[in-house]
């Protein structure tokens, strides 16, 4: 029971949604490879359509964001560059929590795991939580020294709706593939 209550509160802990959204699925005809396959056993194809894919939804986002936020070329341009400085380091972070997340669930399923184990884990969780927390604030800075306060406000809104969406269309697409939702 104690460990039952020690991993639900270090799933408390994850990375918020936005965080966790970045994390890669398979595209649906590409399903010829094994179930479980990794990134590292896709075919360079499938690499390079889900790229171009991503890059096409991103700019039809960006577009909209454009248009709605009122903004000229130039303060594209700048948000395009503020939103590119944190990439690199949300997808750090949501390699690190993967790679936590999985180290929890398998010390919770190790009845040898000794408390210190989970004390270290559930403090790199919180690490991470506290990096996110930054990353965050350091992006609102920069997006502040480029859009007003209600275009922020509405950016944030227009990202938050976005990144639902693409969860709702990774939910669907893993229901319908050949092994179900748990399907990576």
């Amino acid at each position: 029971m104690r460990r039952s209550a020690l991993l639900v509160a270090a799933l408390a802990l994850l990375p918020p949604a936005a965080l966790l959204a970045q994390q890669p699925g398979p595209f649906p005809q590409d399903r010829a490879l094994p179930a479980r396959a990794g990134p590292g056993l896709q075919r360079p194809d499938a690499a390079a359509r889900r790229q171009r894919l991503q890059q096409m939804v991103n700019a039809r986002f960006m577009d909209r964001a454009t248009q709605k936020l009122g903004l000229n070329a130039a303060d594209r341009q700048r948000l395009e560059e503020v939103l590119r400085q944190n990439d690199a380091q949300r997808r750090q972070l949501t390699r690190e929590a993967r790679g936590v997340r999985q180290e929890l669930v398998t010390a919770s399923n190790d009845p040898a795991t000794a408390p210190a184990d989970f004390e270290r884990l559930l403090s790199r969780m919180d690490d991470l939580r506290a990096r996110d927390l930054q990353l965050w604030r350091d992006e609102q800075a920069r997006l502040g020294t480029v859009l007003t306060p209600r275009q922020r406000a509405q950016f944030m809104a227009m990202r938050l709706e976005f990144t639902e969406m693409v969860q709702r269309m990774r939910q669907q697409r893993r229901a319908q593939a050949p092994g179900g939702p748990q399907a990576p």
